[in-house]
């Protein structure tokens, strides 16, 4: 098959500025790749810092050593926190950091697999999705209420509602928006009403019989103020600035954001990059597959 950068009617136009790292950065990359890119970075930016702090032990220990000693240093240096990413490969991997960090009374929010929110469950992005209006989205629309409505209309009657029926779900969830607006609520209470207003409601004339309903209660469960799990509502939301709390991602969950200082958790030979990603390397060198070897070499960037 013909590849578009064969035909005589394209150009390929190289990317060479890298836009959110240093060259210092940039040119470790290259090294971790093995070859020559030809990438740089933006003229005047700064060139950012690589530190690499080995840690007698294994991963239990270097969770630790990142909690009571890196984390600390960063932010004695002027890093805020909420600017402060930890990035590991999984989200078990998260698990250790989140230990680590709690016993060091470090508070966090995590994008990963075990996050407060599942990805994969829409009731839990639609629950997101209001919180994140209600906490200043509803002066910019973002998101905007009619994507709320459908939403809820999807997670209620499965997206096929009479006028009648799409007026009464509107009205309900208008009046907790609203009710919701500056109410100084924390997660765990503003979870509490959205449960007994919306989703005790809806779930009794619900046609869509595939909604996971209880995964509300299970994001209450999981924000218990007894257990010093409840979290600021803007935090919850997706709205880290000013929350002085660090964020802890997958290298996946964590692609396009952008952070001041970045630690890797979980560095070791034989981990990043494993088996796997020197054969997938060796397979795309030989295919000349340059789309492939470039995703590697944004997390080979991070390392």
């Amino acid at each position: 098959m013909t590849t578009t950068t064969e035909r005589r009617d394209v150009k390929t136009v190289r990317l060479r500025f890298n836009y959110r790292s240093g060259a210092k950065i940039i040119n470790a990359s290259m090294a971790a790749l093995g070859e020559e890119r030809d990438y740089c970075g933006v003229e005047g930016a700064s060139e950012g810092n690589l530190s690499f702090f080995p840690v007698p032990g294994g991963l239990d220990q270097q969770a630790s050593y990142i909690a009571k000693t890196v984390l600390p240093h960063l932010i004695a240096s002027g890093f805020q926190a909420e600017q402060v990413a930890i990035l590991y490969r999984a989200a078990w991997l998260g698990d250790k950091v989140a230990v680590a960090l709690e016993s060091a009374n470090s508070t966090f929010v995590r994008t990963d697999g075990n996050a407060l929110v599942k990805r994969s469950s829409y009731l839990a992005r639609f629950i997101e999705s209001c919180a994140g209006w209600v906490t200043g989205g509803w002066c910019v629309a973002a998101p905007p209420y009619g994507r709320l409505l459908s939403q809820a209309r999807s997670l209620v009657y499965g997206g096929r509602a009479n006028e009648a029926e799409e007026d009464a779900l509107s009205l309900q969830l208008m009046a907790f928006l609203r009710s919701s607006i500056d109410a100084g609520e924390t997660t765990h209470t503003w979870l509490h009403r959205a449960y007994q207003e919306l989703i005790v409601p809806w779930r009794a004339i619900a046609r869509n019989v595939h909604q996971e309903w209880e995964v509300c209660s299970e994001m209450i469960a999981r924000t218990d103020p007894a257990e010093g799990r409840d979290i600021p509502l803007n935090t919850f939301a997706g709205r880290f600035d000013g929350t002085g709390r660090v964020t802890l991602s997958t290298l996946h969950s964590v692609k396009g954001r952008e952070f001041d200082a970045v630690i890797l958790f979980g560095i070791n030979q034989g981990d990043i990059p494993n088996a796997r990603d020197n054969r997938s390397t060796s397979a795309l060198r030989e295919a000349g597959d340059s789309s492939m070897s470039a995703s590697r070499a944004l997390v080979e960037s991070c390392a």
